[in-house]
């Protein structure tokens, strides 16, 4: 079996603080590539930046703006290749339209587990209403013009994330593996942190999908017939 995973697309209400970064027809044909050539696309979380309205509205709302901002791409993702799985910036998701926290799926004698990844993130977990206003406020910074202030606080949350490419000193992936393990899993492919990245963990392989925001085409691609899986950065 053939999986595509692409997240952190932070698709919001199409004003100067949308970090998505892509022009729709290009993004529509990056898609194209994967469905061409995977018969599953995962969407592993913070699809949608519900919380970056100019005003405090609910999830709902939020969402249904943000959707119309990206129509073309909302449109996409009800094809039936596509599977969603909901994150932090769109945790709403979740109650408002059944988004799983993860799924795991099981091809070519391997169990794969899918998460975002915000469960290893302790202001998620235990202060979300400080998450959401923090997301909230930084889409103002941008819309005020301040890329560099919205740049310096952006960097001190991925710091704050615990990713590291040091397998042993990230805390990230010993959650994820942990996670893995728990699930009786062989892969956990994860999002959140931005960072792309393939890891061994003895028995466990470790994958993060990168990010598809800010004009990237970070994806992971997963070939369980050939035992084959990597972090692809570019497409052609």
């Amino acid at each position: 079996m053939k999986i595509a995973v692409i997240s952190d697309l932070h698709l919001g209400v199409g004003d100067a603080s949308d970090r998505f970064g892509h022009e729709h027809g290009r993004f529509l044909k990056f898609l194209n590539f994967l469905e061409d050539n995977f018969e599953t696309i995962v969407l592993l979380g913070d699809i949608w930046d519900p919380h970056t309205a100019k005003l405090r509205i609910s999830d709902r709302e939020g969402l249904r703006l943000c959707r119309e901002s990206h129509l073309p791409l909302s449109r996409r993702f009800e094809r039936s290749c596509y599977q969603y799985v909901h994150g932090n910036y769109d945790l709403a998701a979740g109650p408002l339209e059944n988004a799983p926290g993860s799924i795991t799926l099981d091809a070519g004698g391997l169990r794969l587990l899918f998460a975002h990844g915000h469960e290893h993130d302790i202001l998620v977990k235990h202060l979300p209403w400080l998450a959401d206003f923090g997301v909230w406020l930084g889409a103002w910074i941008l819309r005020l013009g301040l890329s560099s202030v919205f740049s310096f606080f952006d960097q001190l949350d991925m710091a704050r994330s615990g990713a590291s490419v040091n397998s042993a000193a990230c805390t990230f992936q010993k959650w994820a593996v942990t996670a893995a393990r728990q699930h009786e899993a062989d892969v956990i492919v994860t999002g959140h942190t931005h960072l792309p990245l393939k890891a061994q963990h003895e028995n466990v392989v470790f994958l993060n999908s990168g990010s598809c925001t800010q004009g990237r085409f970070n994806f992971a691609a997963l070939d369980t017939a050939r035992n084959d899986f990597s972090i692809q950065q570019a497409w052609a």
